[in-house]
């Protein structure tokens, strides 16, 4: 039976990562993926400029674009355009993305095996036994970078629960290339254009990827409302669209979530950890990846029992803000619209949470600032 450190299970940016990061650090680390790389992810692509900078090596030849403003509408009613003197969000293809992050890991020492499915974990006294769909393995330490609803984090005996959305992407291909002009080095958010949610269209190098973002009881919808929003942007007729495909998305992660313990532990959207106003889940992931690998390398499977605790900490009171902000975002749009309409900072001041320069606790503090409503009402008392 070949035996390792730490078995990592699922090839994400998550999984990949933590896997780069052991290796590095000289561990024996076996990652796994079900599917064959590189393979398609279900996916905006869009890495934030806060993401970003968790990354410890250039990306520069897989990025298919770079968005330096962000224009903002409600229900096509232009609300708010900003420009940034350097890149806010780096466009990817999820495949390419996902595959240079499993070689980064590979070059760490690290053994990638796709095309395996993980059928059962046996624990052990000091150690788990995996059975796949490839062989038997004996790890230290088994990883869930496995997705929500992650098979792993049950199959360790982690408590998990959250709420989720969905996200409903479109690759959509320009008759003539230059159509893509218009939309090249920014990005676009319809909020409302779904109910609950918004419509995004991201610029990639030959194409666009165009999606919505919902609550779930909308899933039955979704196909008819991107035809809505094609039509509505006038790429309906433009534009042939190549591929469809939906996903989960976690939000509102449980205050008593156990993400860890001495058999091992979940990262990425196992954890649940996801911006809950924008559905972005890469940063949360490359940070977990950082955090449960220092974790390991430090103190072993035991350090792992504090895990959760780690991830709160850092998480969970700008989680909650975030949530405050979503609900006020999908549940009171109008409300919202015009908040975003009379107060323009506030839009900016989101562009700085994806940049890192500022988190959702302050944007809270700053939208129910004494000034802020006085603002809002004042505007209101005019119409």
């Amino acid at each position: 039976m070949n035996k390792y450190d730490v078995l990592v299970v699922g090839a994400g940016p998550s999984g990949s990562m933590l896997s780069y990061y052991l290796g590095t650090a000289g561990a024996n680390v076996l990652l796994t993926d079900k599917q064959i790389l590189p393979r398609y992810k279900a996916c905006g692509g869009g890495i934030t400029h806060r993401a970003s900078t968790l990354i410890p090596f250039d990306i520069d030849s897989i990025v298919e674009d770079y968005s330096y403003g962000a224009f903002i509408s409600w229900k096509g009613e232009p609300l708010y355009s900003g420009i940034s003197s350097y890149p806010i969000i780096a466009m990817v293809m999820r495949e390419k993305f996902d595959y240079f992050l499993a070689c980064k890991a590979m070059s760490s020492g690290v053994e990638v095996m796709d095309n395996t499915s993980v059928i059962s974990i046996d624990h052990r006294k000091t150690s788990s036994v995996v059975t796949t769909s490839r062989g038997i393995y004996n790890a230290g330490i088994v990883v869930g970078a496995d997705g929500a609803n992650s098979r792993v984090a049950k199959a360790l005996g982690l408590h998990i629960e959250s709420k989720y959305k969905m996200a409903f992407v479109a690759e959509v291909y320009p008759q003539n290339i230059d159509q893509l002009d218009i939309y090249k080095k920014e990005v676009h958010f319809d909020l409302n254009f779904i109910p609950g949610g918004y419509g995004w269209i991201f610029p990639k190098k030959d194409h666009l990827s165009v999606g919505l973002f919902a609550p779930i009881n909308m899933a039955r919808y979704m196909q008819i409302y991107l035809d809505k929003f094609l039509r509505a942007k006038k790429i309906k007729n433009l534009y042939k669209v190549k591929k469809t495909e939906a996903h989960l998305i976690p939000t509102h992660p449980n205050e008593n979530n156990v993400l860890g313990n001495s058999n091992g532990c979940v990262v990425g959207d196992a954890t649940c950890f996801v911006d809950p106003v924008t559905g972005e889940g890469i940063f949360y992931a490359l940070r977990e990846a950082q955090i449960g690998s220092s974790i390991i390398i430090q103190y072993g499977p035991s350090g792992l029992l504090e895990y959760s605790d780690m991830l709160k900490s850092e998480f969970m009171k700008e989680m909650r803000a975030a949530e405050t902000m979503a609900m006020i975002l999908y549940k009171f749009p109008r409300t919202s619209k015009y908040i975003l309409k009379w107060l323009p900072e506030h839009a900016h001041d989101h562009i700085k949470i994806i940049c890192g320069e500022q988190s959702y606790v302050d944007l809270y503090r700053e939208v129910f600032s004494v000034k802020s409503v006085k603002k809002i009402l004042s505007q209101f008392m005019g119409q």
